[in-house]
């Protein structure tokens, strides 16, 4: 990318910030077919942030945006198709003042790092967590907005997240 396409595109961020902001939030709790019923448009391609209440949460992106916000509070969903909820569950997980003898083991293995996130998921102490979790979801807004280029959604991704101060979203390398 030549530093004027670089420049191009990081001048496009303030639009997109914009024309998200100026989305009207949509409920989660929806399908893809109720939302078009509903008004709601929901591109195939971009960017969406989580709410709770008036609060951002999370920046995501794909190349199917309904499929996937539909992901993140499915009940099916696994730890890795509703990341999101993943991590709720973790924090709700790990922030309580008042733990049950029997919860010990796993919570101080889970804040030491000492298990994986597959055991994590699979735990039946942890499951109700991530199951909450993903109802939760369900009860969040969203909003859309439309960016095809994968690299400007990238950009914006990062971009929204900044300006958002959403507080899911991890950049780190795995």
């Amino acid at each position: 990318m030549s530093k004027s396409r670089f420049q191009y595109v990081i001048n496009k961020m303030p639009k997109y910030m914009e024309e998200l902001e100026d989305c009207e939030p949509i409920p989660m709790l929806y399908t893809p077919s109720e939302w078009k019923k509903l008004g709601f448009n929901v591109p195939k391609k971009g960017i969406y942030v989580l709410y709770e209440e008036e609060k951002p949460m999370y920046v995501g992106r794909s190349d199917n945006i309904p499929g996937r916000l539909q992901q993140h509070g499915r009940s099916s969903s696994t730890s890795s198709s509703a990341s999101f909820a993943f991590n709720l569950a973790k924090r709700k997980f790990s922030c309580r003042t008042s733990i049950p003898k029997e919860e010990f083991e796993l919570w101080s293995k889970h804040l030491f790092g000492d298990v994986s996130r597959s055991e994590l998921e699979k735990n039946d102490i942890f499951q109700p967590y991530f199951n909450r979790a993903k109802e939760s979801v369900k009860k969040m807004k969203v909003r859309v907005v439309e960016v095809e280029d994968p690299i400007e959604q990238t950009i914006f991704e990062v971009y929204a997240h900044m300006e958002l101060g959403t507080e899911f979203n991890s950049f780190e390398n795995h």
